[in-house]
């Protein structure tokens, strides 16, 4: 019986040993990760230690066609306003509670309104 404790006592010395031979290897393993295409990029070693953030500045690829040219200078030489609608969450059941209903049909008519009495052309 006694040999069989030693000899447990070894292997369990010696999956402590692998343990720890591994957990080594992975604190010192970097991994990377992106988001927006690779805009910002993280490095971070396997003991949650991040090494380095870098944003890059996004910008969109020039495009050349004469009808989004038209349209760029024509926004360039005159007042502009955009619309970004969001319909898809603020509408969601679960988040008209939440954030009160806005982003009506009626909100984006009246915000049009507004701004057709209240800007120059």
């Amino acid at each position: 019986m006694a040999m069989n404790m030693q000899f447990l006592m070894k292997q369990a010395q010696k999956i402590q040993n692998d343990i720890t031979k591994a957990q080594k290897q992975l604190e010192e393993k970097e991994y990377e990760g992106t988001a927006g295409g690779g805009a910002i990029v993280v490095k971070a070693k396997g003991n949650y230690h991040v090494e380095a953030v870098t944003k890059d500045r996004f910008v969109f690829k020039e495009i050349k066609n004469s009808v989004i040219n038209t349209y760029e200078e024509t926004m360039r030489n005159e007042n502009s306003v955009a619309i970004h609608v969001r319909a898809g969450d603020y509408l969601s059941p679960q988040y008209i509670n939440q954030y009160g209903n806005i982003c009506t049909l009626d909100y984006y008519r009246n915000s049009i309104d507004y701004m057709k009495s209240n800007i120059e052309t």
